[in-house]
């Protein structure tokens, strides 16, 4: 696991755009470094209602990967 010393939370476009360069180009290349770490994982879990989740599953989708289960998010499914 890698660790960097400028995490910072809740990070949104405006906030983004306010940020100095430098430390703007540090979160961008955070984003990036866990967009190619989640693409290339053998499995992922995130819901279909989250923008990154999305995207993180159109980019493994594009590397020949699939999720082979999907939940719906509006229905409870019990196993009896």
């Amino acid at each position: 696991m890698y660790s960097m010393n400028f995490k910072k939370q809740n990070v949104v476009f405006g906030s983004l755009m306010g940020m100095p360069m430098n430390e703007r180009g540090k979160i961008i290349l955070e984003f990036l470094t866990d967009l190619f770490i989640e693409a290339n994982a053998d499995l992922h879990a995130g819901t279909l209602s989250s923008n990154w989740c999305r995207l993180v599953d159109e980019m493994r989708l594009v590397l020949g990967k699939f999720s082979p289960y999907y939940t719906p998010e509006n229905e409870y499914i019990l196993a009896m």
